[in-house]
C-alpha cells in the first residue's frame, strides 16, 4: 500500500469511526432503565431475561477479541504520529464507555430498583433478580472495556517511547531477516497464536518498537516471517555471504 493510500485510509478511519467500534458502543452501552422497561412492556420469563443477557454476554466476548485484533492490523498501517493520533482517539473512546457504565451502575445502587424505573407499584421478585443479572452484564461489559484498554495503554506507552529506540542503518529486509532468523532458532520469546504459530502482526509491532527503521509494521511483519517470498530473497543473500547463526541449543 502506498503512502498516499495510507494516508487516505487513515484520514477515513478518523472522519468516521470503523464499523466495529460503532457496533461495540451500540450493542453492549445500550441505556440500562430502557432495557429493564422493555422486560416490564414484553413480560418476559425470568429464564427468557437469562438467556437474552447470555447471549449478549457471548456477543461482547466476540467483540471484544475482533475489536483488539482491529487495532492491532490498524496499527500496522500507521506511521508513529498517526498511530498516536488512532491510539488517544481510541482511548477517549472506551474511558467515556467506561464511565457511562459506571454512572449506569451508580445510579442503580443509589436509587434502588423502584425509583430507578420509576414504577411505584413495582414489587415483583423475578424482576429484581432480572436487575441483578444487568448488573452483572453491565459489570461484564466494563471488564470487556478494561481489556481493550490494557491493550491501548500499552501501544500508547511503547510509541511514546520513540525516543529511546535503536537506529537501524541497514536495509529494512536486512532487520526482518536477521530478527526473524533469531526467532527461529529460539534466541527470541516472540508473540504466538494459540495454536503455537508465530503472531507475526504483533512481532513486527515490538521490532518496530524497538528499533527505528524507516518501514511499516505490515512490510516488516513480511521479512520477519522465513517462509514469505520477500525472506527468502534476503536469505539467499545471506547464505551466499556465508552467514550462519547456529541454532541456540548447540552453543548452550
Amino acid at each position: 500500500m502506498s503512502t498516499s493510500e495510507n494516508s487516505s485510509e487513515f484520514k477515513t478511519n478518523l472522519l468516521a469511526e470503523s464499523k466495529l467500534n460503532r457496533e461495540f458502543e451500540k450493542k453492549f452501552v445500550r441505556n440500562v432503565q430502557s432495557t429493564i422497561i422493555f422486560y416490564l412492556d414484553s413480560k418476559p420469563t425470568l429464564k427468557e431475561v437469562e438467556d437474552d443477557l447470555y447471549k449478549q454476554s457471548s456477543l461482547l466476548t466476540n467483540y471484544k477479541f475482533s475489536l483488539i485484533t482491529e487495532i492491532e492490523d490498524n496499527l500496522l498501517f500507521l506511521q508513529k504520529n498517526q498511530a498516536e493520533i488512532y491510539l488517544d482517539k481510541l482511548n477517549l473512546k472506551m474511558r467515556s464507555l467506561q464511565e457511562t457504565l459506571n454512572e449506569e451502575e451508580i445510579n442503580i445502587n443509589k436509587t434502588g430498583l423502584v425509583s430507578f424505573i420509576g414504577y411505584e407499584d413495582f414489587k415483583n421478585k423475578e424482576l429484581q433478580q432480572i436487575l441483578e443479572n444487568i448488573k452483572f452484564s453491565i459489570q461484564s461489559k466494563r471488564r470487556a472495556i478494561d481489556s481493550v484498554l490494557k491493550i491501548i495503554d500499552t501501544n500508547i506507552v511503547f510509541y511514546s517511547n520513540g525516543a529511546n529506540k535503536l537506529k537501524w542503518i541497514g536495509k529494512p529486509s536486512q532487520l526482518g531477516f536477521v530478527i526473524g532468523m533469531l526467532a527461529d532458532l529460539e534466541y527470541l520469546d516472540v508473540p504466538r497464536r494459540q495454536n503455537g504459530d508465530i503472531n507475526y502482526t504483533q512481532f513486527a509491532n515490538l521490532v518496530n518498537q524497538t528499533f527505528d527503521v524507516e518501514t511499516t509494521p505490515a512490510t516488516l511483519s513480511k521479512y520477519l516471517n522465513l517462509d514469505s517470498e520477500k525472506a527468502q530473497e534476503t536469505y539467499r543473500k545471506f547464505k551466499d555471504a556465508g552467514f550462519n547463526i547456529p541454532h541456540k541449543n548447540i552453543v548452550s
